[in-house]
């Protein structure tokens, strides 16, 4: 070995380990380029899937720190030809998380020969929860990264109490049941079971394990980065919760938005004509609905959003894919043509700064936002 190659083994080098799905990759790598901005001396290795790579970073690589690395790990998927037959977005999540600890395994120990520094620290997303394993293995630091709220981290560390809470209203109705609120959760006094996310209530899919391990496998974490800001949190009682569980987390803001934002641009640059309609509505009166890029809700739930923002009559915009229009009621197009909007893309950040947006309404609180907005 070199002089240059022992020197450079004596270095730290920092492993960033992403889930490739929705916005949680874009997050964990705008953390990783501050952090690799910050700190030049630093090696950074940062993991996910070919297409994900791709659409976060360009071929050349030329806009990332010299002390960046990116490496592309296999997706799960056994063949091209079984990806074309897996139509069921979850799916995907579910072959990745089942192959993910080897692939990543591999990765770190490739970045670890082609850097000649051994792997000195682990950022990784908050869902690869065998990440822990893998740093207690390396004996390194772990620092998961939240994309979700804090108001999801708590859930999922309550996934077994949520569930003995369902168990004990089983014999009420449904609607009792959903109404049912989250009063014995510090801090969640508002949700009701009704607006946890699927995979706390279902215990029969990977992803559904992964993430109730929170609670065992968080404690373990060197820090706890969350992409929010501490003065947003609603309840004190949510907030010193998770501080007693986890004393050193971290409150980092949005990674992925520039503080102060900068400003909107002009509607007419909108090709999707989302801005130009929002312009003619007032302030904080729209309800934008999206369900990001992984999962869409079941064509039963799909059908019950509509027939809420029917009834309700609010103005709405909603992000939906062409091949769901057909879940919607019949003729709700033609009836909502008046008071909504839907495109199968939005400008998404453009369309949360703009003034006449009042809510939003997502995959892990859309019942519940909407219920608020509309009282």
């Amino acid at each position: 070995m070199s002089g240059q190659q022992t020197q450079s083994s004596n270095g730290q080098h920092v492993a960033v380990l992403a889930f490739p799905f929705g916005s949680h990759a874009l997050t964990i790598s705008s953390l990783m380029i501050k952090l690799a901005s910050a700190a030049p001396n630093l090696e950074f290795s940062f993991f996910s899937t070919k297409k994900s790579n791709d659409s976060l970073f360009p071929a050349s690589k030329n806009n990332l720190p010299d002390n960046v690395r990116v490496y592309d790990i296999e997706d799960g998927l056994p063949n091209v030809k079984h990806a074309s037959a897996v139509n069921d977005p979850l799916m995907f999540v579910e072959l990745f998380l089942k192959a993910a600890p080897e692939n990543f395994r591999r990765g770190l120990e490739l970045a670890a020969e082609e850097t000649g520094r051994k792997i000195s620290c682990l950022i990784t997303d908050i869902f690869l929860t065998f990440s822990e394993e893998i740093a207690g293995n390396m004996n390194v630091p772990w620092i998961p990264l939240s994309v979700a709220m804090p108001y999801g981290i708590s859930a999922h560390i309550y996934t077994d109490l949520i569930r003995q809470l369902c168990i004990k209203c089983d014999n009420t109705n449904t609607t009792q049941l959903e109404e049912q609120t989250l009063d014995v959760i510090p801090g969640l006094s508002m949700m009701r079971v009704s607006d946890v996310p699927d995979e706390i209530l279902l215990s029969d899919s990977l992803f559904a394990s992964t993430l109730s391990k929170f609670g065992v496998v968080l404690p373990k974490a060197t820090a706890i980065v969350v992409n929010f800001f501490l003065e947003l949190y609603s309840s004190s009682q949510l907030e010193n919760d998770l501080k007693s569980k986890f004393p050193t987390m971290l409150n980092v803001g949005f990674l992925t938005q520039p503080m102060p934002p900068p400003p909107l641009p002009p509607s007419h640059s909108d090709e999707t004509g989302c801005l130009r309609w929002l312009d003619g509505k007032k302030a904080k009166s729209v309800a934008y609905i999206s369900f990001g890029t992984v999962a869409t809700p079941p064509p039963d739930e799909l059908m019950a959003l509509a027939e809420a923002l029917e009834e309700s009559g609010i103005h709405f915009l909603w992000s939906l894919r062409d091949d769901k229009l057909c879940l919607l009621p019949e003729n709700f197009l033609e009836r909502t043509t008046n008071c909504g909007k839907i495109v199968p893309r939005a400008p998404q950040t453009q369309v949360l700064g703009h003034s006449s947006t009042g809510c939003i309404c997502d995959t892990l609180r859309s019942k519940f936002s909407l219920r608020k907005h509309c009282k």
